[in-house]
């Protein structure tokens, strides 16, 4: 483990030049060297596996890594078999409980989502649509000024008849003149001749 924090932009070719070069080691052992950022939110792993390196990258989303306070430039830390398999078998149950608990929550939140849905539903169901209502005694008001008022069809921009001319009762003084005009024909028009009225 390299004790400084390493620029971890840093890919297989710049961190095998730190292990040979600063920490005077060899980078195609079986060693695993782990170097970690300013930050310790980031490390990167680097190791030999029979014809070519591996390199794994880590980043925290929250918290950092805890990392040993040494003088040197690197500390070694071995690790017995017994003890990597009781890690390897921590790990997988870490996975396992986090696995679990992504899926109680997404069937939680698949819950919350059919309740909210129901209750949408029963809302306008009771409720009807915000257009549709209207206020307190509205409905009551319109009824009685409905059946107050007899309904008039009359068309826009037109008067009633009676509205517009006055009734006049007359009576004939007069019976009807009909004069007789010869016509060169011999037929003869009649003339109608309109009785006097008087108001």
């Amino acid at each position: 483990m390299v004790t400084g924090f390493t620029d971890i932009r840093k890919s297989i070719n710049g961190l095998s030049i730190i292990v040979s070069d600063i920490l005077s080691l060899d980078p195609l052992s079986q060693a695993w060297f782990v170097f970690y950022n300013k930050q310790r939110d980031k490390l990167k792993i680097l190791f030999w596996d029979t014809n070519g390196f591996w390199l794994y990258c880590r980043r925290l989303e929250q918290g950092r890594f805890r990392w040993p306070k040494s003088a040197a430039a690197h500390t070694a830390i071995s690790i017995e078999q017994k003890q990597l398999v009781r890690l390897q078998v921590q790990i997988d149950t870490l996975q396992a409980e986090k696995q679990a608990w992504v899926e109680d929550k997404m069937e939680m939140q698949t819950r919350i989502d059919h309740l909210l849905a129901e209750l949408k539903l029963s809302q306008s169901q009771k409720y009807g649509k915000k257009s549709e209502k209207a206020p307190r005694g509205t409905s009551n008001e319109a009824e009685q000024h409905q059946s107050s008022e007899p309904p008039q069809h009359h068309k826009k921009g037109k008067q009633v008849l009676a509205s517009r001319f006055e009734r006049v009762e007359a009576a004939s003084t007069k019976s009807l003149a009909v004069k007789s005009l010869p016509l060169p024909n011999q037929h003869n028009l009649f003339l109608a001749v309109s009785p006097v009225l008087r108001r």
